[in-house]
């Protein structure tokens, strides 16, 4: 197998095996301007950001959340393990 690229649609390889991966990465401060993928907002240069990747159903996907979404998640999380 050659050079995969993220943009592939690397769904007939990846689907029967059952390979999935995740990777959370929290930026202190991000270089340049992103956008939240939950509000919408604009993450300035300079604030931090949680930036999620990974491989689900043979597609490579990669967004940022906003410091203020990032922690609404991890609490409706464990609210939910806590129920």
């Amino acid at each position: 197998m050659g050079f995969l690229n993220n943009d592939e649609d690397l769904g007939r390889v990846y689907q029967n095996t059952g390979i999935h991966f995740y990777r959370l990465r929290l930026n202190k401060r991000v270089r340049k301007e992103h956008i939240c993928m939950n509000c919408g907002k604009t993450i300035n240069k300079g604030s931090p950001s949680a930036y999620h990747s990974g491989l689900m159903e043979g597609k490579v996907y990669h967004y940022h959340d906003c410091w203020d979404c990032y922690q609404q998640s991890i609490m409706s999380n464990l609210s939910e393990e806590n129920t």
